[in-house]
């Protein structure tokens, strides 16, 4: 079916999910923590260190789905097994997929894994986005760290930036951190808790500046990439993810506070879209303006137009979770789902 569509029309888009669990019986242990979690009335979000050292990323599963946007309850046109895709960012010219998987960045081709990048600060990797020279963004949220690696020496950091080291040094649960660049950090277990910032996702504003999330302090931030001075652009968001450059600006998930921020060019707020959502992993535009919503805990991914109205709905049902959404072009496609 795949390659009959990208013979007929490559240029199609098509829908990338990225489920980070796929292990019902994990997952459900899991959603028994986050509820015993929220019952204790902290002020933070996120599992114990006892409970992460319980329920390993290992666990998990995890696998990419490729779905038609135009129709998403038809059937499958692809699936690959990958470990905890968090983050999603496709090569054109290596003709690779790379996913932000737990402690490294898996490369998808040909319907399987081929290689794992590895770099000693990728440790609970969150989100990945490209840069303006072809480099990869890595937002290494279990120490708290946005990196910036040449796809083909990920050792050597183009660029890095920690929060410990630019006046986030306090977690979430009141522990000064500190973070040694010189340890290797992969393999490494630390409960979001333990996050100063749980920073979970980067992209490139322009030149000067980067575009993050910080779920904890409920921030999206602008950082100067020379200095690492943090700026607040949006403040009282609750535990937001995916900033994301789209035709009008910018949007990004209020994940907590069931909704979607929409903003111009200038990161002034235009918009927002409300909704009976329940945390809003991910929010992405499709070519034709409308957007896809992956409505976590309600098991659903959406369909809605620039307005919030509902044109479309998949539910998965309750037995895994989606992670991160993604497009790319049917001919692209062919390149990563078909062996």
């Amino acid at each position: 079916m795949l390659s009959r569509i990208a013979r007929e029309n490559p240029d199609k888009e098509l829908l990338i999910l990225g489920f980070v669990i796929t292990n019902s019986e994990a997952y459900k242990k899991l959603k028994e923590a986050w509820n015993k979690q929220s019952a204790s009335k902290q002020n933070y979000l996120g599992r114990s260190a006892e409970e992460t050292k319980r329920i390993t990323s290992d666990m998990l599963g995890g696998e990419i789905v490729l779905v038609d946007p135009e129709d998403i309850n038809a059937n499958v046109l692809g699936r690959v097994k990958v470990k905890t895709p968090m983050g999603l960012a496709y090569s054109e010219k290596r003709k690779i997929l790379y996913t932000g998987s737990d402690h490294g960045i898996h490369c998808v081709s040909h319907g399987k894994v081929v290689q794992t990048i590895n770099n000693g600060l990728f440790n609970c990797v969150h989100a990945l986005s490209k840069t303006r020279l072809g480099n990869l963004l890595v937002t290494s949220t279990g120490i708290d760290a946005i990196l910036e690696i040449d796809l083909s020496k990920s050792n050597e950091l183009v660029y890095s930036w920690l929060a410990v080291e630019n006046g986030y040094a306090k977690s979430a649960n009141g522990d000064v951190r500190s973070i040694d660049r010189n340890v290797n950090y992969q393999g490494m277990e630390f409960s979001t808790p333990e996050h100063t910032t749980h920073v979970n996702s980067a992209i490139e504003l322009d030149e000067k500046y980067l575009l993050a999330t910080f779920f904890h302090q409920g921030y999206l931030v602008k950082i100067n990439r020379l200095s690492g001075e943090v700026e607040v652009v949006l403040s009282g968001l609750k535990q937001p993810h995916n900033i994301r450059k789209v035709s009008f600006g910018y949007m990004l998930s209020d994940t907590n506070g069931t909704g979607i921020v929409k903003m111009n060019d200038k990161l002034e707020v235009i918009d927002e879209i409300k909704g009976n959502f329940n945390w809003i992993q991910d929010v992405i535009e499709l070519r034709n303006g409308n957007l896809v919503i992956a409505d976590s805990n309600n098991d659903e991914i959406l369909i809605v137009d620039s307005l919030g109205f509902s044109l479309d709905e998949l539910n998965y049902g309750n037995k895994k979770r989606i992670g991160v959404l993604s497009t790319i072009k049917a001919m692209e496609a062919k390149y990563i789902f078909c062996s």
